[in-house]
């Protein structure tokens, strides 16, 4: 598939150039790192960014993070992710914000907590997401404070 074969080669070049400038300030590098990894821990497959940043041009991690992207590819908020962040990429300042559209969003979950439950960021911070502390389809038993929010 067209889009795997994109994101991989984005993914490859981004983990070798993360490894390239030692931890710079590339923001749209680290980003993409820690986004992609996000994505990855889903799919309990997170130690694979790992080994992408180590050999980001083994051809045998390549082809399991292939593999794993495979799957992935069927959520379809990864696919739209992918699509942003691979027309992102060809930008002359490339961000992140432009890719990332959720963040702390719940669905499809029945959930029973013992203590108390947040769902939000420590602090307020910039919001350009789309879709940011929202719930849906999800049942909560909780034994304490809920908090919906930042803050």
């Amino acid at each position: 598939m067209e889009l795997i074969t994109l994101g991989l080669g984005l993914l490859v070049n981004t983990c070798a150039k993360n490894k390239e400038v030692n931890n710079a300030i590339d923001d749209f590098v680290s980003g993409s790192v820690k986004w992609m990894r996000g994505w990855f821990k889903k799919s309990d497959k997170v130690s694979l960014i790992q080994q992408m940043e180590e050999a980001p041009e083994s051809p045998e991690v390549q082809a399991e993070v292939e593999d794993v992207m495979s799957e992935m590819i069927k959520d379809d908020q990864f696919r739209i992710e992918l699509q942003k962040w691979i027309a992102e990429s060809k930008k002359p300042n490339p961000s992140m914000n432009n890719v990332i559209t959720r963040k702390n969003t719940i669905e499809g979950a029945n959930l029973d907590i013992s203590g108390n439950i947040k769902i939000g960021d420590r602090a307020p911070g910039q919001d350009h997401y789309d879709e940011k502390n929202t719930m849906k389809d999800v049942t909560i038993k909780g034994g304490g404070d809920f908090t919906l929010g930042d803050g």
